[in-house]
C-alpha cells in the first residue's frame, strides 16, 4: 500500500482560535482507521507476495494451470503425472453406483476395487477375444499309462517312430508317416491259425505250424466267421456260429506273451472259420 504518512493530517494547534483537543478528537479517529487500514493491507499484500513462488506474480503463476475461464490446463495436468503412462497399479474405493456396475460383469469385485495399467497392444488383444474363447478341453481316453485330459497350457504333439510333424507353411501342420528301419514291418492277412495240440481244441492257436511266426504284440486281429473278436481286456462280444440255427456265443482272445498266438475266451467248432491278420517287423 502507499505511504499515507507522506501525506500529513492537519489538526488543529493550540494558537488557533479552536478547542484543539475536542475539536481534533473526529481528525484522531480518522487517522487511527488509516493506520489499522494500512496495517491490514500491508499483511495481506505480503501475504499476496508469498504466493508468487518463482512465477513473480501471482497472476504469473496461476497461468501455469488455469484457463482464463478457470479451468485446469490440460498439459498442466499431464505434467503432474495425470497421464496414464504414468500411473501404477492400485486399488482405489469407488461409491456404490459404481461398484454395482463393475458387478454386473464381473460379480466377485469388491472395494477397494483393483485397477492396472494396460497397454493399447494389450487391449487391441483383448478386443479380438470372445466370451469363452478358451473354454475347451482335450481328452486322450486311450493314453498310455493313464488317461490325459488338457485344459490349459501348451499341448505339444511329439514324433514318435511312425509319425513326424511338419510345417507346411503359414499356420499348417502335416502329419507324414514315417517309413525307416526303425518301424518297418511285414503285413501278415488272412492267415488260418494252426492249433497248439495235435488234437484240436478250437480255443489254443499258433500263427503257424510248425514254427510258430513271432508277431508284433498288438498287432493280432482275429476273425471268426466274418466278426473280428475282441482283444482283452476289451469286453467280449457275441460272435455267429456257423449253424444259423445255433444261438450266437461270447468271444473274446488274448495274445500269448511269446507272442506268436492267442487263446479264445471260449472254443469254437470245426465247421466255424478262424482268420487272423499280424505284423512282422522286419
Amino acid at each position: 500500500m502507499p505511504d499515507i504518512n507522506n501525506i500529513s493530517v492537519p489538526r488543529y494547534q493550540p494558537s488557533q482560535p479552536y478547542h484543539y483537543v475536542y475539536d481534533n478528537l473526529p481528525i484522531d479517529a480518522l487517522v487511527a482507521r488509516e493506520d489499522l487500514i494500512n496495517t491490514a493491507v500491508d499483511a495481506n499484500t505480503a501475504a499476496i507476495a508469498a504466493t508468487y513462488g518463482t512465477a513473480g506474480s501471482l497472476a504469473g503463476r496461476l497461468d501455469q494451470s488455469l484457463e482464463l475461464n478457470g479451468d485446469l490446463k490440460t498439459a498442466a495436468v499431464d505434467t503432474s503425472l495425470h497421464n496414464i503412462g504414468a500411473h501404477t497399479d492400485g486399488s482405489f474405493t469407488v461409491d456404490s453406483g459404481e461398484l454395482s456396475a463393475y458387478q454386473a460383469d464381473y460379480p466377485l469385485v469388491t472395494n477397494p476395487v483393483p485397477f492396472v495399467r494396460m497397454l493399447q497392444a494389450e487391449r487391441e488383444k483383448l478386443a479380438l477375444i470372445d466370451d469363452e474363447a478358451k473354454n475347451i478341453t482335450i481328452d486322450f481316453p486311450d493314453a498310455t499309462p493313464s488317461p490325459l485330459s488338457f485344459d490349459n497350457g501348451i499341448i505339444s504333439f511329439e514324433d514318435s517312430t511312425t509319425i513326424t510333424w511338419t510345417s507346411t507353411g503359414g499356420q499348417a501342420v502335416r502329419a507324414d508317416v514315417v517309413s525307416s528301419l526303425a518301424n518297418a514291418h511285414q503285413h501278415y492277412d488272412n492267415i488260418v491259425p494252426a492249433s497248439v495240440s495235435l488234437t484240436p481244441d478250437y480255443q489254443n492257436y499258433y500263427t503257424a505250424s510248425p514254427t510258430p511266426i513271432t508277431f508284433t504284440a498288438g498287432s493280432l486281429k482275429v476273425y471268426i466267421n466274418g466278426v473280428r473278436v475282441p482283444s482283452s481286456p476289451t469286453p467280449a462280444i457275441y460272435i455267429p456260429t456257423a449253424d444259423p440255427l445255433t444261438s450266437w456265443t461270447l468271444n473274446q482272445f488274448t495274445e500269448n506273451g511269446t507272442p506268436n498266438g492267442f487263446s479264445l475266451l471260449n472254443p469254437i467248432t470245426a465247421n466255424d472259420i478262424i482268420v487272423i491278420d499280424f505284423e512282422v517287423p522286419l
